[in-house]
């Protein structure tokens, strides 16, 4: 698949999803060089939100009452950072709070930007911009099955 149909296949899932919120994850650190440890550092965050949302057996709770995203890695050789959209069914002013405390946490060189999405077109479109194959994270990959 080329490029232009990947992005306009990404933009159309992202449009059935509604997200309510954009986020930026920047790293800043040179420890985070491997697709390993970014990868890990935001299923950590994903597991962080459900369980301060749902509490303490929230891996248990159906997918449906878990934040839902797709986040996009960028500059893999450079400034690695993730652009996130997301959206929670519950407790979205709790995580909207809680998402820098723990991403601080994780990644005490980083720093979590949130916004809300008030342009889904334009936030698309810069979201898939580098857009290459694998980049691609969705929260689905850190629900167990």
């Amino acid at each position: 698949m080329d490029k232009q149909k990947l992005r306009e296949a990404y933009i159309n899932w992202i449009e059935d999803h509604d997200f309510k919120y954009f986020t930026t994850l920047i790293f800043n650190f040179h420890g985070y060089n491997s697709l390993y440890s970014v990868n890990r550092s935001l299923k950590r965050l994903h597991a962080e939100l459900d369980s301060k949302a749902l509490g303490k057996f929230w891996s248990k709770k159906p997918i449906d009452q878990r934040l839902t995203s797709m986040s996009f890695l960028e500059n893999k050789d450079s400034n690695m950072h993730f652009h996130m959209l997301w959206r929670a069914p519950i407790h979205e002013e709790k995580l909207l709070q809680e998402l820098p405390i723990i991403w601080d946490k994780l990644v005490p060189a980083g720093e979590a930007i949130t916004k809300e999405i008030y342009c889904p077109e334009g936030v698309n479109l810069y979201s898939t911009k580098q857009g290459h194959f694998g980049d691609c994270v969705l929260s689905s990959f850190f629900h167990p099955q």
